[in-house]
């Protein structure tokens, strides 16, 4: 379990988190952290891992040179693949004259320090008050691609339609530009188009939610947008927009989202849709390419065995590499007589059916009422880590899960361990 050594009420640590593939790095952010006596500027800290302890120490605490109060930095964080370009945003800073306009923070590795510094601050060229630029950020595998969502921003008049912002990077300067700005082709007021996004590992689609989004006549049923890649323009075209075949009124489906590394599974929360007689218990769908068409169709949809209303499954969701493991965050879970205590679910890919079934529900050990265990959720190549941003009075805690060992002949499922505190 992971801590800040600075920490303090209301810092609401583990509100974000990335990995670095190699699992070296692990950053996390406290968007609501106290810095110098200013509220809610947020801080960022830097985990790196010790092989020969097999612990996480924390190395640094990253704040912005320009910071503000409520700025929120640290709201949404990205880590590339060899950890050496770090993308925070602050979805609340304020640009110029214009409150809450949003920014982003690119850090780059110092190799011979082992420490990164801030080198570039992204701001939307057309920003307004309110957009919240860099409410969702993401980064592709070789850092030349950054996606970032300002799903408050106005669009030909339409308030809080939403946009998501392109920017690539020049290496020559090591700077990165800004060179395109979606929109969703039926775009409307109030969608939140960007507040989810997701980037293929060959930064070839891109997966866009827009919660609010009305279908049909059912307001913030909620959609997601796949953008394709065209090599030859350097740009990318709105090619599909997914909804669930079920979907109801205020389901907010597209609020999570994650795309597996081959961009053949795509998983997609509905944290508020209503199971049976249960409100707000949540869904979570699952889209599968056809590639003789290059388009996504529904396969399966996901409910918790031990679902109850107000669970919001599907809150936070994330997908394996390979597609085989989904784990899914249920923050404002129950857990005996805690409320909002939370809960994450491991479901495991069945081959033969093409189906993928609940093997494992995760808690804390330590957890209490309101600890909204689940908030957050990320997979790795061998780790399972999940936050609980208002534990001990909103300070945080994240914790990490390791596969447990299994050494009879059918290892078919998998399990896995909350390392002890000791171990980390």
């Amino acid at each position: 379990m992971l801590t800040a050594n600075d920490g303090k009420e209301n810092d609401l640590f583990g509100f974000s988190i990335s990995i670095s593939k190699d699992e070296n790095i692990l950053l996390i952010g406290a968007s609501d952290a106290i810095f110098e006596n200013s509220e809610e500027q947020g801080k960022v800290y830097i985990f790196q891992k010790n092989e020969n302890e097999n612990k996480w120490n924390q190395i640094q605490i990253l704040t912005a040179n320009d910071w503000k109060q409520n700025d929120w930095f640290g709201w949404s964080i990205s880590i590339s693949k060899d950890d050496n370009i770090l993308l925070i945003g602050a979805p609340r800073a304020k640009v110029g004259d214009n409150k809450e306009q949003g920014k982003v923070y690119i850090f780059q590795k110092n190799e011979n320090e082992n420490k990164w510094n801030q080198i570039q601050i992204l701001t939307a060229n057309d920003g307004k008050q309110n957009d919240l630029f860099g409410f969702s950020i993401s980064i592709s595998k070789d850092d030349n691609i950054l996606l970032i969502g300002a799903p408050y921003a106005i669009f030909e008049n339409n308030e809080e339609q939403g946009k998501v912002y392109i920017f690539q990077k020049n290496e020559n300067e090591n700077k990165w530009n800004k060179i395109q700005i979606l929109t969703a082709n039926d775009g409307k007021q109030y969608n939140l188009f960007g507040f989810s996004i997701s980037i293929s590992k060959d930064d070839n689609i891109l997966l866009i939610g827009a919660p609010y989004a009305k279908v049909g006549d059912n307001e913030e049923q909620g959609k997601v947008y796949i953008f394709q890649k065209n090599e030859n323009e350097n740009k990318w075209n709105q090619i599909q927009i997914l909804t669930a075949n079920d979907g109801k009124e205020n389901d907010w489906f597209g609020e999570s989202i994650s795309i597996s590394k081959d961009d053949n599974i795509l998983l997609i929360g509905a944290p508020y849709a209503k199971v049976g007689d249960n409100e707000e218990q949540g869904k979570v769908y699952i889209f599968q390419k056809n590639q003789n068409q290059n388009k996504w169709n529904q396969i399966q949809i996901l409910t918790s065995n031990d679902g109850k209303e107000n669970d919001r499954l599907g809150f936070s969701i994330s997908i394996s590499k390979d597609g085989n493991i989904l784990l899914i965050g249920a923050p404002y879970a129950k857990v005996g007589d805690n409320e909002e205590q939370g809960k994450a679910y491991i479901f495991q890919k069945n081959e033969n059916e093409n189906k993928w079934n609940q093997i494992q529900i995760l808690t804390a050990n330590n957890g209490k009422q309101n600890d909204l265990f689940g908030f957050t959720v990320l997979i790795s190549d061998n780790y399972l880590i999940i936050s609980a941003p208002k534990i001990y009075s909103h300070k945080g805690r994240v914790y990490l899960f390791n596969q447990k060992q299994n050494n009879s002949q059918n290892q078919s499922k998998i399990e896995y361990d909350l390392k002890s505190e000791k171990e980390l």
